[in-house]
This record gives structure tokens, sequence and C-alpha cells, in this order.
């Protein structure tokens, strides 16, 4: 295609770079929203401000690793802001529960875990607690009288370069105190390991995600607060959900009626962005002991 322009060509390749670049970060920004899916429009008004006194809002929240449940919505209760999921029949015609009781309370402080290999298999898994962490304020117990469930354990795949059969790890967990220990699975060391693979604890702080298409709320994000084998708790509806000033008396009803379609993932902290050990960070960085430990004692700290 030609272009007549009075331009002269230094400016002219101006306009053709600005050009381009606008068209790649309009493509840039298309490809984002397509494979994240489209978030729908928040409106937010965001008061002057200045260099010295900036002001800004926190619209919505990282998200990390895969998701950890995806399911559908049977009951929402306003009156204590909470959603529940119903059990699925297994082969044993058992009813399976979707959670793990208290696993997802915002408050608890996960450990490192570390796997070690014995050979091309995983042969055991060390639970190191780090920083301010007490058993009775941020354990998987903590101040909850309920029964709680240990968690459930994820161990990665190996990445298919060993000269075994290629077969994942499995593990267990068990509760004492508020800590867990992490036993590798009877016969569940797996095989085919060139390298100690990432040990995931499904536990702590973590996001509901609307993910129903017809929601006018959809890729809205909720802190998940508490939870039972069924239930999801959201606590008080406040600043913690990111909720504009003409939304903070809308009941949960509203945004996640019964039917929606709904992910769960994990929040993102200092700890599982940083590590949580000084050997964890990069050369020449320092830090206390815990980068999820926020000095009080009562749980992560979260992006």
């Amino acid at each position: 295609m030609n272009i007549i322009s009075p331009f002269t060509p230094m400016k002219k390749s101006l306009v053709l770079l600005l050009s381009s670049f606008f068209f790649f970060f309009g493509a840039s920004l298309f490809s984002a929203d397509t494979s994240a899916g489209f978030s729908g429009s928040t409106t937010q008004s965001i008061t002057a401000g200045s260099i010295a006194s900036p002001t800004y809002y926190v619209a919505s929240a990282g998200l990390s690793g895969d998701v950890v449940y995806s399911g559908i919505v049977d009951a929402v209760w306003d009156a204590n802001n909470s959603v529940y999921f119903s059990s699925e029949q297994n082969s044993s015609l058992d009813y399976n529960p979707p959670f793990k009781d208290s696993a997802f309370d915002k408050d608890i402080l996960l450990p490192r875990v570390t796997a070690t290999l014995s050979g091309d298999a995983v042969g055991s898994i060390t639970v190191d607690y780090l920083g301010a962490y007490g058993t009775s304020v941020n354990g998987f117990n903590g101040s909850d009288t309920r029964f709680v469930e240990a968690p459930e354990i994820i161990i990665d795949a190996p990445d298919g370069s060993g000269s075994g059969d290629d077969v994942t790890a499995t593990a267990t967990a068990t509760i004492s105190s508020g800590e867990l220990s992490i036993a590798v699975a009877s016969g569940g060391g797996g095989d085919g390991y060139t390298a100690a693979p990432k040990v995931t604890v499904v536990g702590g702080p973590h996001f509901l995600k609307i993910t129903d298409v017809d929601s006018a709320y959809y890729g809205r994000v909720f802190l998940i607060q508490d939870n039972t084998s069924n239930t999801l708790s959201f606590g008080t509806l406040t600043d913690t959900q990111r909720l504009s000033s003409s939304e903070s008396s809308t009941g949960l009803a509203t945004f996640i009626p019964v039917g929606t379609t709904v992910e769960i993932y994990a929040a993102h902290t200092l700890g599982s962005l940083f590590g949580l050990g000084l050997s964890d960070l990069p050369t020449n960085w320092t830090s206390g002991v815990n980068a999820d430990d926020d000095s009080s004692g009562s749980g992560p700290d979260m992006l």
C-alpha cells in the first residue's frame, strides 16, 4: 500500500514506528485477554494524587499456579457470605466432598517442602517451618475447634527424560499440633525422575474466581477466609473482596448466584513468589527467615 504524506522521511519513520508500536501493543493486550479469559469491566474512581503522595487502587489479584478446583455453586447464603458445593459420587457409590476441611484458611502459614530422590524415584519429603510460625495461630488447626483434615499433596510428574517408566510420585500428609508431616505413599515414589520434583501443599490463602461467561462479574475473584468440606466462607464482603463503594452493601448471591461456574486458585504470597528462606533468594538479596512472616504471627503476607 502506498502512503502519500507531507512528512519528511524522518517524521514518516517516526509515524510508522509509533503505528507499529500501537499495533503490536494492542495485539499483545488482545492476546493476553483472549488467553486469560475476558474479565468483564469494573469501574473505579480514583482521587487525584501527586508525585509525593500518589493514589492507587488494586483492581484484582494475581493468581498463581494451576486451578485446584472447578465446580458449580449449589447454594449461597448471604447471611454468612458462604457458598456450597455438592459432594461427588465415586465408582463405589460413596460421596466424596470437594475440599479438605479448613485447607483454605487464609491465615495458614505454609512450610517449605522439599523432595529428595532415591535413584530415579522420590525417596523422602522434608517439611521445614520457618519464621514466627505458631501452631495455635497459623497452623492447620489454629484456633479452629472443629476437626481439620490434612491437606492434599501434589507432586510434579517426571520431565520425561529419565530412563524409567515416568510414573508420578504420590504422598500423604498428617497433622500434629497444627504442623504437617508428609510421607511418600507406600510404593508411591514414582519412576523416571532426573531431578527432585516440586511438591505442592493445597492449602493456605486461595481465591475463588468466577468463570461463568454469562455472569456480569466474570473474572472477579474473592478471597476465601475459611472452608468446610463442602462450603467456602468469605467473611465480611469489604475491601478484602475489592468491591467498589456502590457494591459494598451487595449480597454475595448477586455476585455468585446458584449455578455459577467457578475455579479456585492459590493466592500469591511473598513466600510463594520469592521463596521462604535465604537460600531461595537471588544472590546478594537479604531477608528475614520467612518471607511470609509479617512479625505478627497472624498469617502470610499476600500480594
